[in-house]
């Protein structure tokens, strides 16, 4: 209060001001912001008049007791809960709910929010509901603290969120199946949280291409094949949510359209593996197309795998290869292992490890070499090629550079690589060339004997290459058609082969070679061939091989027909010769010791010969370039002419030449071309001059 004076000072009275707090305890409803009221409240000094205008608006649940508390009295002796169930039924229906009686339980149920209580909490076996759905959709599904508290007899289909805890990491959801789909009796089964995604969509996932069991067969008697590209159907997720069961690391997350890339598949330890990003997925142990743990309770050692690696480079991985020490996974800048140090690989045991730093192409591949890791390189002008020996969990791989003799000769870009183990063989190829450098090696236990590189030029530009088996495929695209080619690496029961008159078998080189049999003519002197899927080139060599004794013959074509002076009663080969060219190395002599072969390149040797041994063999030739003498090119024919009788095949099954050099090791070149289908294999290269130190020791 503040005191009122006159003009002398003296008191007069007390002017007061008073703050008034006033509580609406029920605050009602429709109300909108802005809206004004006024009441009039009693005080001892009089009646004053309160003006209330609605700044916010909040909603809350209110509570609300329909009508009073239900009581049934029950006698001391055993009672009959039939009809204690029925008449707790009838009382409950009667304040406004909607009450079912399933065996032993009440199913209640209203449209509006409410709470049930109890003094005696045996009654109530689960306590509440919760939203787990949205505002704009919500889901109501019943809680329990423990599954011990759910009721033995409920309504057919009916999910529990089961709580434990305080926790949302050890929630999980059981759905009551009742005895023959109808309410009452049953069992519970673990299932997944209502309304979330669960099930991976086909469309979106990899692709697989099935070989058919039906077979068709064409009008030249081949068996043809019809294959199915279609999606695999994935396991949904059957329990648990986001949290005990994630989804794996490359599907969208809860109502996204697209997750992340997957950029390799392969296949470990009996599962279905997938690399997105920094990421290793492996599916359920035994089962290819699951990715969802089968229980949110306990993880189990055959349960899906989601690991990432690291490093201090960007880690995104885009191939792997299969050892017996791991997974071997490639990054552009890393190697890294997915491994376990137990017997059994499972979520609790698994782990990736770091093991060397090279650089890998993307693009390409990684190949199995036996029992050593094989991948290319992806920077630089030229192409590198690795070899990863002793893989193991415990130490760092030993990588050899296998391109070092020739990395100035293989251009970059090299992403196409193939393997046949079997012939201890790797084919490099890029898209749009036409050139395929072939590695070939040869080891004897754990040595590594002999290795060399040498280069294929296809008859059109490379679309993909695999080897498969003991055949080189190639899909090539010329002149805007696109074709597959096959060649064997050794001799199949479809190879096409000559015979000679002793049985040994001889095998043709033509590039699209295809057999033929003959459609006479009513001409004598002329065979006609129907060759009308067979492609046509203006810039290849085009020649016809008798069968019967594999002469040449120059091919008369026309309007898919071709034309032969003569009779071929055992048909004929079609196809493209090619040139094949093997320049030799230099001689030295060399000492073996310690281990090791060592060329004395400082010894004074002149080469007065050079034996060449030959295995099957028909046409070719040798050139000698020796420095300051013109080219010496020598032709041999394995049977020359008038040496041999009529239709017999002039091929021999093994030669020996004899070239004369007289000239020093360093001062010429030999070099054996063929450009004929009959074969040329060369065994071994030996020569006889003389040799002799010079007195140079070496340090």
């Amino acid at each position: 209060s503040v005191p009122i004076q006159d003009r002398n000072n003296k008191v007069t009275g007390y002017q007061c001001a008073y703050n008034t707090f006033v509580q609406i305890d029920n605050g009602g409803t429709g109300w909108k912001v802005g809206d004004t009221f006024s009441r009039v409240l009693q005080f001892d000094s009089g009646d004053v008049t309160f003006l209330f205008t609605v700044e916010e608006i909040e909603v809350t649940n209110q509570s609300t007791i329909i009508g009073e508390p239900i009581q049934v009295e029950t006698p001391r002796e055993n009672p009959k809960a039939d009809e204690l169930l029925d008449e707790l039924e009838e009382e409950i229906v009667a304040l406004g709910f909607d009450c079912e009686r399933i065996g032993n339980s009440l199913y209640i149920s209203r449209d509006e929010p409410f709470s049930v209580t109890t003094p005696n909490s045996i009654l109530l076996r689960v306590l509440s509901s919760t939203n787990i759905g949205s505002e704009e959709e919500p889901n109501y599904v019943p809680q329990a603290n423990d599954i011990s508290e759910v009721p033995l007899q409920t309504k057919h289909n009916l999910v529990f969120q089961i709580r434990n805890s305080f926790s949302d990491a050890d929630d999980y959801y059981v759905q009551f199946k009742g005895d023959n789909d109808i309410d009452g009796t049953g069992t519970y089964k673990e299932v997944a949280k209502p309304g979330i995604d669960n099930l991976l969509l086909p469309d979106s996932m990899p692709h697989g291409i099935l070989s058919l069991a039906e077979t068709t067969q064409d009008d030249e008697g081949d068996i043809l094949r019809t294959f199915l590209v279609t999606s695999f159907k994935c396991a949904p997720r059957v329990a648990g949510d986001d949290l005990t069961v994630p989804r794996p690391s490359f599907a969208p997350e809860q109502g996204a359209t697209f997750g992340r890339p997957i950029n390799q598949l392969a296949f470990y330890r009996n599962r279905f593996v997938m690399m997105t990003d920094e990421n290793v997925i492996c599916s359920t142990a035994g089962d290819f197309f699951n990715f969802f743990a089968k229980t949110a309770q306990a993880i189990t050692p055959s349960d899906p795998i989601d690991l990432q690696v690291s490093n201090n480079y960007p880690a995104v991985l885009y191939g792997a290869q299969a050892t017996t020490a791991g997974l071997v996974l490639f990054s552009e800048n890393a190697q890294f292992m997915l491994s376990t140090e137990n017997d059994v690989l499972s979520p609790q045991t698994a782990r990736t490890t770091i093991l060397s730093t090279y650089n890998y192409n993307r693009n390409s591949n990684p190949i199995s070499l036996g029992t050593t890791v094989g991948f290319v390189s992806g920077i630089g002008r030229y192409t590198r090629f690795y070899e990863m020996a002793n893989v193991t969990r415990d130490q760092e791989p030993e990588v050899v550079e296998q391109s070092k003799v020739v990395e100035r000769l293989i251009p970059g870009g090299y992403q196409f690589v193939g393997i046949s183990k079997d012939n201890q063989l790797v084919a490099f190829g890029q898209p749009e060339s036409n050139e395929v450098w072939i590695f070939r090696y040869f080891n004897t236990g754990e040595k590594r004997a002999q290795s060399a590189w040498s280069r294929w030029l296809l008859p059109g530009e490379l679309v993909n290459h695999a080897l498969i088996n003991d055949s080189y495929f190639s899909v090539v695209e010329k002149e805007g058609g696109v074709y597959l080619l096959r060649g064997d690496v050794r001799a199949l029961q479809s190879t096409l082969m000559l015979e000679d008159e002793e049985g040994e078998d001889y095998r043709t080189f033509l590039d699209y070679a295809t057999f033929y049999n003959a459609v006479k003519l009513p001409s004598e002197k002329n065979t006609t061939f129907d060759i009308n899927n067979f492609p046509i080139f203006n810039d290849l060599n085009l020649v016809a091989l008798d069968v019967s004794d594999g002469s040449i013959l120059v091919p008369k074509i026309s309007e898919g027909s071709m034309t032969l002076r003569g009779d071929f009663p055992d048909g004929v080969i079609l196809g493209y010769t090619f040139p094949m060219t093997i320049d030799l190395p230099k001689f030295y002599v060399k000492k073996e010791g310690n281990g090791q072969v060592d060329s004395w390149d400082t010894a004074n040797v002149i080469i007065q010969r050079v034996k060449l041994n030959f295995g099957r063999i028909g046409y070719y030739e040798t050139t000698l370039k020796r420095l300051g003498r013109p080219d010496y090119t020598q032709i041999y024919e394995s049977k020359p002419m008038d040496k041999y009788d009529a239709n017999e095949l002039g091929y021999l099954p093994d030669y020996e030449q004899t070239t004369p050099v007289y000239q020093r090791n360093t001062d010429f070149v030999m070099s054996i071309h063929a450009e004929h289908p009959s074969p040329t294999v060369l065994y071994s290269a030996t020569w006889e001059g003389q040799y002799q130190e010079n007195y140079v020791k070496r340090l």
